[in-house]
């Protein structure tokens, strides 16, 4: 099996990209297609042939005729016209491409400026043609209302046709270059039948309002649309391609190495992660990981690419290449969530394949059934329902809405610092009801710190420089907390051996010194009393004598409580599974009111609980993990919803996980799970309100209630259900989730 990525233009909303991508799955040689509408890419597994760009760029054409595919990423580099599923066009602000190696030519600027013009003529004449398309609707009607002479009646029927081809040319063209293509059943043709057959039956003004209303609704649809994608899109766009070396040249950005030093300037963007040897300021670390107030950061402080430097010049060394950068990890993820589609995507996108055919079908139906059947209606009155019924029952509402929703859902999140992978895992997180954690990292801080000190036998001030000598040589968080202590005398130790699961044993003026816990004391002989405490206990003793402990606590995360208070709210269970000792973890699971505590588990006992979690979990709900270490991955591969913390420093975490904190504040993880749910409430209204919508304007279409005037309500019924289901549709941009 090969796989083969192509950038595409021209193919500009959901619905288009998932007819190319149906399209594409029916070629022999290809094992599965994909097209990602928001990363702009056609990802093609194949078996056997290479694939001809022409070709296949030929292909995709007979669906989406404005269709352009190359191997190298596509600048939109002017405004441009989208040419919707209906043939509708509107315009699009996209900012001029740059030539960001600096080699920019007199004809590339030629050639880009002839362009811009060009489209810009496109567009002024389009809306040249708009203006005259009304301005002779507007007069045919006056000329049908006062002027009655039958022998000019041919005038005002010529006004109305005049203005209809100035209104509707474009989605005439569009369906007759799908008939000719072969691609016949498409919402282009359910309007252009509709649309010509009132000029057929005389009803010219009817006609030109369903153009001139589809043309509005369109625009504003269109508007939104992008509005609802761009949320998500943005963060595609974080990459720099050129960076400035200390030196004063300047490289693309795939070209610098881990070592390289570059120069930052007051209000770009950091390039590449590294590290910062001079200068400092502060940063915007907003988009990549939601915090609204920017960070200081000095000499020393690891910076993160994507963030954006406010106030100082910053000279950086980098620590990471871009293929290994926080940006391209963040955009592999975000092009990637579009991939992983819901249940309710994949439903929607296999009912649009056979939904125009059968509408075509039903319209012709109707209008048998009551111009044969029913004696009441006449042949005018059977078309017109028949129209109206094409008009009312296009699919885009549902078919443009819902992978919107998911698209916001992902937006959302992303704005507060939570990368979702992908719009299955929106739908998965809306269903939680129980979320395991991980203590150590995840609702604890990590960072070890001594609580107590208690010296048996000695001095404190000997004690404390015996213990610290000897846990400085360790790099185990609790030795690193350990060696923290301040100390009179560092002690020559030596003969040094750690000890897996104990601790460490090690010599000090030819005498023994062991450094552990309580198993390890009772294994090497040395009388001492447990010491019942919440914490980890590391006890010492010099020369077989016991000299005493200290007490190292781990501190539950203040934003821990918060977040564990807002999931009651949800009534979602929630349970610790841990490796930590049961005294230290039911403290933590009491202290945060946690339902259930399982601890002193191994990894693979941690698995296998979990297991049996999934195992019983109800009907329709979903299980989330949630932890921030190498150690954790098994557990992020196993749960339906994997949520890896802290970051994106472990690669193996992140790579394992569905969901990716990017700081560590725990109650994003609530607010993830409430944009979750809200993006399933819009979803719900969405369809409820389409499916309500267009059944009752069928109703009246093919009862003919409203007789010529069916046909606006079947453009509301079509267009401005779309319109509105993605106005709706906004609201998760906008959800606070808290």
């Amino acid at each position: 099996m090969k796989t083969v990525e192509y950038y595409f233009k021209g193919i500009d909303c959901p619905n288009c990209a998932a007819k190319v991508e149906a399209q594409l799955n029916k070629i022999s040689n290809i094992e599965e297609a994909r097209v990602n509408f928001l990363s702009k890419k056609i990802i093609i597994n194949y078996k056997e042939e290479e694939f001809d760009l022409k070709e296949l760029e030929a292909f995709i054409k007979k669906c989406e005729p404005d269709a352009v595919l190359s191997k190298e990423e596509l600048e939109e580099s002017h405004k441009h016209e989208h040419h919707h599923e209906h043939g509708c066009c509107h315009d699009h602000d996209h900012e001029c491409c740059h030539d960001h190696d600096h080699k920019c030519c007199h004809e590339h600027e030629h050639h880009h400026e002839h362009n811009c013009c060009k489209q810009n003529h496109i567009r002024n004449l389009n809306n040249i043609l708009f203006i005259l398309g009304i301005c002779f609707g507007i007069g045919a009607v006056l000329f049908n209302l006062f002027i009655k002479l039958e022998s000019i009646f041919l005038i005002g029927k010529l006004l109305f046709i005049i203005s209809y081809l100035l209104l509707a040319y474009k989605i005439i063209i569009k369906s007759f270059k799908n008939i000719i293509k072969g691609n016949i059943f498409d919402e282009n043709l359910l309007m252009l039948v509709a649309s010509v057959g009132a000029l057929i039956i005389n009803e010219g003004l009817e006609a030109i309002l369903v153009v001139l209303l589809y043309r509005i609704g369109e625009y504003f649809q269109d508007k939104a649309l992008g509005e609802s994608t761009d949320a998500i899109a943005s963060l595609t766009k974080l990459k720099v391609d050129v960076v400035h070396l200390e030196n004063g040249t300047d490289i693309l950005t795939k070209d610098a190495k881990v070592g390289d030093v570059i120069i930052v300037k007051v209000g770009e963007r950091i390039p590449l992660d590294g590290k910062v040897i001079k200068g400092v300021s502060s940063i915007d670390t907003k988009v990549i990981t939601g915090e609204s107030m920017p960070s200081d950061v000095f000499v020393g402080d690891s910076v993160l690419s994507g963030c954006i430097n406010l106030t100082s010049v910053l000279y950086i060394e980098v620590s990471k290449e871009l293929n290994e950068s926080t940006t391209s990890k963040i955009i592999k993820m975000v092009q990637l969530a579009s991939d992983k589609k819901s249940k309710t995507e994949e439903f929607i996108t296999k009912f649009a394949r056979i939904y125009t055919p059968i509408v075509l079908i039903l319209a012709i139906g109707v209008f048998l059934v009551e111009w044969l059947l029913i004696e009441s209606f006449t042949l005018n009155d059977a078309l017109n329902n028949c129209f109206v019924f094409l008009v009312s029952s296009c699919p885009c509402a549902l078919v443009i809405s819902i992978p919107l929703a998911f698209f916001g859902g992902i937006g959302r999140c992303s704005s507060f610092g939570v990368l979702v992978k992908g719009g299955n895992y929106v739908e998965a997180l809306s269903k939680t009801k129980m979320i395991c954690f991980d203590k150590t990292g995840t609702l604890t801080k990590g960072n070890f710190k001594v609580s107590k000190i208690n010296p048996i036998n000695v001095s404190k001030e000997d004690f404390v420089n015996m213990l610290v000598s000897v846990e400085s040589y360790s790099n185990h968080p609790i030795a690193l907390s350990i060696s923290k202590l301040k100390v009179s005398k560092k002690l020559k130790i030596y003969n040094l051996e750690e000890l897996p699961g104990l601790g460490i044993k090690c010599l000090f003026e030819e005498k023994e010194v062991l450094v552990g816990n309580y198993e390890l004391m009772v294994k090497s002989g040395i009388n001492v009393v447990k010491e019942d405490e919440v914490g980890s206990v590391i006890y010492l003793a010099y020369d077989k004598v016991y000299y005493g402990n200290v007490l190292i606590v781990d501190e539950i995360k203040e934003d821990s409580f918060e977040m564990m208070n807002s999931i009651k709210k949800l009534n979602i269970n929630t349970t610790i599974l841990t490796g930590d000792n049961k005294s230290v973890a039911e403290a933590v699971g009491s202290s945060l009111g946690v339902s259930k505590v399982y601890a002193k588990l191994l990894p693979n006992q941690k698995l296998e609980i979990l297991d049996e979690i999934i195992k019983n979990k109800p009907l329709k709900s979903t299980v989330v993990y949630v932890g921030d270490g190498i150690n954790d991955t098994p557990a992020l591969k196993l749960s339906d919803v994997g949520v890896a913390i802290g970051g994106l420093g472990n690669d193996e975490a992140v790579n394992a996980s569905d969901v990716v904190l990017l700081n560590n504040n725990m109650n994003n993880l609530v607010r993830a799970i409430k944009v979750s749910k809200f993006t399933k409430k819009i979803l719900i209204e969405n369809i409820v309100f389409a499916l309500v919508v267009k059944f009752i304007a069928l109703i009246i279409g093919m009862l003919g209630l409203l007789g010529s005037y069916g046909m606006i309500l079947g453009v509301f019924a079509d267009v401005g259900v779309c319109l509105i289901t993605i106005l709706n549709t906004l609201r998760i941009l906008r959800y606070g989730g808290k």
